[in-house]
């Protein structure tokens, strides 16, 4: 029998707890993150997110062949989480 494959819609989701306090290489301190997890097989889209020193970054990669540019998904990213923030309390 012939085996098959699907695309299936499938996007990892990581969460990376970054240290507690800043962090410095020959004195240089550690202002930026850049998170970003692999993409492969039939994965579209990845998120990873890492906090560090009070700050919290998201990474988004997406597969250009098949969705819209990452800058897009960010953006809807973005306004969705300032909604939610919106309706803390």
């Amino acid at each position: 029998m012939a085996e098959t494959t699907r695309d299936v819609p499938i996007s990892p989701v990581d969460a990376v707890h970054g240290p507690h306090g800043p962090l410095a290489l020959a004195g240089a301190a550690l202002v930026e993150l850049w998170p970003l997890g692999p993409l492969a097989g039939n994965v579209r889209v990845g998120f990873t997110a890492a906090s560090y020193n009070e700050y919290f970054w998201i990474g988004i990669q997406a597969d250009a062949e098949h969705l819209p540019p990452a800058s897009k998904i960010a953006h809807a990213v973005e306004r969705a989480l300032d909604e939610i923030a919106s309706t803390a309390i």
